[in-house]
């Protein structure tokens, strides 16, 4: 299974590695840092250094797209056209495009939750509406099958993983019947 973390410039490194990490505990899978070019990504704090591995270019699918938030870059993001069109067509071949914090926002953007219950950031969950979505305030994971959203909150790192791996595991052991 090919796990895709959007990986950008300003990004929160503990939306995007703290889920990491427990895919890559189980060494199952195939896990793809993507951004525009391959190379260093500073994080947020502006002294985090992550690394891009892929270009977005050459990502064209993938079972799992994750999308980090941002404290500053959310809404660069939500205005940069070639990511938002990456998303759009790389959300059309996976069996599942999840948020953490701000960057369901960059999912509304690239038109993914228009109709959908979301969550996000407490800070952002007006602009929701705005992408079509209905907010969910209370709700720190909001899971639509398909496009799963999680607010901002640590627990939430360790949840998106949870559910996926859940479906994973369950998808395993029907196919071993």
């Amino acid at each position: 299974m090919r796990i895709v973390f959007l990986t950008y410039p300003g990004l929160t490194a503990l939306d995007a590695i703290g889920p990491y990490e427990v895919f890559n505990a189980l060494r199952e899978f195939e896990i793809c840092f993507a951004w525009k070019e391959v190379g260093p990504i500073v994080a947020d704090s502006g002294t985090l250094v992550l690394g891009a591995t892929h270009a977005l270019a050459d990502i064209s699918d993938g079972d799992v797209v994750i999308v980090p938030g941002s404290a500053a870059e959310t809404l660069t993001m939500m205005a940069d056209d070639e990511v938002l069109q990456w998303l759009r067509d790389i959300d059309a071949t996976t069996k599942h495009t999840a948020s953490v914090c701000s960057g369901a926002l960059i999912l509304g953007a690239a038109g993914l939750l228009n109709g959908l219950p979301a969550t996000t950031h407490w800070a952002g969950l007006s602009y929701l509406g705005r992408f079509g979505a209905t907010a969910m305030p209370e709700e720190r994971i909001v899971d639509n099958g398909h496009i799963l959203t999680a607010a901002a909150n640590p627990r939430n790192l360790l949840s998106v993983p949870k559910i996926l791996l859940d479906r994973w595991a369950r998808s395993r052991r029907r196919s071993r019947r």
